[in-house]
């Protein structure tokens, strides 16, 4: 179980937070480089974070993925440069095959604690440093399973979910930012990436604490910020579809992530 979310763990990280705007232009450009770059970062993702294991074994694992993970992005590209109207569509279809891959690979794959990183782990930390690590998680509530769910949660629902969002509001944006000059137009959405990144981060946290109430905080700080702006009928429809899809996918991630711990 522990390599199955270290490697849906992996996959979050290359596609969401280490895949850049300059490697996705390259690869939407049919760029050999930009297919390079991602599957590297996909490989050594996958690798680095599953150092723990035999490396007889993740060796093939991480190339399979990798491998399966660019070829389904070149089939996305070719197809969806066909129908751009549906991008929404090819996002999702994309992430659920590129998991159900993930899923089908590690079912063939036995995963057991490399020889060589046990014996450097035990060399690099003493058996005081071991104790004073295991006393600051404690066995009840903080397992090794339930901070991986956490981070898995945090990722896809702040990065993942900023992606999800921007197709969503696709045709809202065309609409709203057409007449605004181009520079005004990737400012406004990188910010509002990283605003909502934020906003959903700051809710799955509230929600693991039971605070739901406080969501209303979040909402009326954004309001304030955009409160000339919403005068614009079409601008105040995007900037409401935006935040309720936000603050849904948020309370959804934390709730799921309640769900999560207590599963594993």
């Amino acid at each position: 179980m522990t390599s199955l979310l270290l490697t849906l763990l992996a996959h979050g990280l290359a596609d969401f937070v280490l895949q850049s705007e300059r490697t996705v232009h390259r690869k939407e450009n049919r760029d050999w480089l930009g297919f390079l770059g991602h599957g590297l970062t996909v490989f050594f993702s996958g690798f680095l974070l599953l150092i723990g294991y035999e490396w007889t074994t993740v060796l093939p694992y991480a190339g399979i993925i990798t491998m399966s993970h660019i070829i389904i992005d070149m089939i996305k590209i070719v197809l969806g440069s066909r129908r751009p109207a549906k991008d929404l569509a090819w996002f999702l279809g994309d992430q659920l095959i590129h998991l159900t891959i993930i899923l089908m690979v590690w079912q063939h794959f036995q995963f057991q604690p490399s020889e060589v990183f046990l014996k450097f782990s035990t060399f690099l930390l003493t058996p005081t440093a071991v104790a004073t690590f295991s006393r600051s998680f404690p066995k009840e509530g903080w397992a090794f399973h339930s901070i991986l769910s956490c981070l898995l949660v945090y990722i896809y629902t702040c990065w993942g979910g900023g992606f999800f969002i921007k197709k969503v509001l696709t045709a809202l944006q065309a609409q709203t930012l057409a007449g605004s000059p181009k520079p005004d137009k990737e400012r406004l959405q990188h910010t509002g990436f990283w605003i909502g990144a934020l906003e959903r981060f700051i809710i799955i946290t509230l929600v693991l604490n039971n605070a739901l109430t406080a969501v209303a905080f979040i909402f009326t700080a954004k309001s304030i910020a955009r409160f000339s702006e919403l005068n614009d009928q079409a601008f105040a429809e995007y900037y409401l579809t935006g935040t309720l899809l936000s603050t849904a996918l948020g309370i959804a991630g934390g709730y799921f992530l309640l769900w999560l711990i207590a599963w594993v």
